[in-house]
C-alpha cells in the first residue's frame, strides 16, 4: 500500500516513531497530512512553551484554535502538553485527548470538559477551583493548584497529587484513591478515613498528628 492510500488515523500514529526535528521534517512534503501535524506540533506544543511575548501566543493561539487539522489531532487521542502558556483560557474542545498536561497554565479556569481526560497534569493552575467534574479522571495531578478547596468528588481517581494546596481540608471522601499525594498540605488534620488508600505522602503536614488507624497504608513523610 502507498503512503497516500493510508489513511489518516494510521499516518497520525506514524509519526509517534519520529522526533519533532530532522527526521520529521524530511517527509513533510510527500504528504498533506505529515505537513499538517509538523505545523501544528512546530507551531502549538513547541512554541508555546517557549519565552515569546504573551502578545505572541495569543495570536498563535487563536489561530491554532480556529484549525481544522489540530482537532482532527485531537481526535486520535494525542499525548498533548503545553507548558506555562498564559494565553490558555478556553479548553473545552480538548476532551478527548487520554494524555493531557497543560502545567503552569494559569488562565485556565473552567475544567469541567475535561471530565473524561485519562492523564490530566494541572500543575500550578492557580486559577482553578471548581474540580467537580474531575471525578472520573485515572490520574489527575493538582500541584500547587492553591485554590482548590473542595475535593470531595475525587474520590474515583486513582492516582492524586494535592501537594502544596494548603486550601484543603478536608480530604474524607478520598478514602479510594490508591496513591494520594498530601505534602504540604498544612490545613489538614485529620486522616483517618485514608484508611483503604495504598499509599499516602504526607510530607511537611505538620498537622497531622495521628496515623495510627492507618495500618494498611504505606506513609512516607
Amino acid at each position: 500500500m502507498k503512503l497516500d492510500e493510508l489513511p489518516d488515523d494510521v499516518l497520525f500514529y506514524i509519526t509517534e516513531y519520529f522526533e519533532i526535528g530532522n527526521e520529521l521534517n524530511a517527509i513533510l512534503n510527500h504528504h498533506k497530512f505529515f505537513r499538517n501535524i509538523a505545523r501544528i506540533h512546530k507551531k502549538y506544543l513547541i512554541y508555546c512553551s517557549g519565552k515569546k511575548s504573551l502578545k505572541y501566543y495569543d495570536m498563535l493561539y487563536e489561530n491554532i484554535a480556529k484549525d481544522e487539522w489540530f482537532y482532527k489531532i485531537i481526535q486520535f487521542k494525542l499525548r498533548l502538553w503545553i507548558y506555562n502558556c498564559d494565553c490558555i483560557r478556553d479548553v473545552s474542545k480538548l476532551g478527548n485527548v487520554h494524555t493531557l498536561g497543560l502545567p503552569g497554565c494559569r488562565n485556565i479556569r473552567d475544567v469541567s470538559a475535561l471530565k473524561n481526560v485519562h492523564t490530566l497534569v494541572l500543575a500550578g493552575c492557580q486559577n482553578i477551583t471548581d474540580v467537580s467534574a474531575l471525578g472520573k479522571v485515572h490520574t489527575l495531578n493538582l500541584y500547587d493548584c492553591r485554590n482548590i478547596t473542595d475535593v470531595s468528588a475525587l474520590g474515583n481517581v486513582h492516582i492524586l497529587d494535592l501537594s502544596y494546596c494548603q486550601n484543603i481540608r478536608d480530604v474524607s471522601a478520598l478514602g479510594n484513591v490508591h496513591i494520594l499525594d498530601l505534602s504540604y498540605c498544612q490545613n489538614i488534620r485529620d486522616v483517618s478515613a485514608l484508611g483503604n488508600v495504598h499509599t499516602l505522602y504526607l510530607s511537611q503536614c505538620r498537622n497531622i498528628t495521628d496515623t495510627s488507624m492507618l495500618k494498611n497504608t504505606k506513609i512516607y513523610r
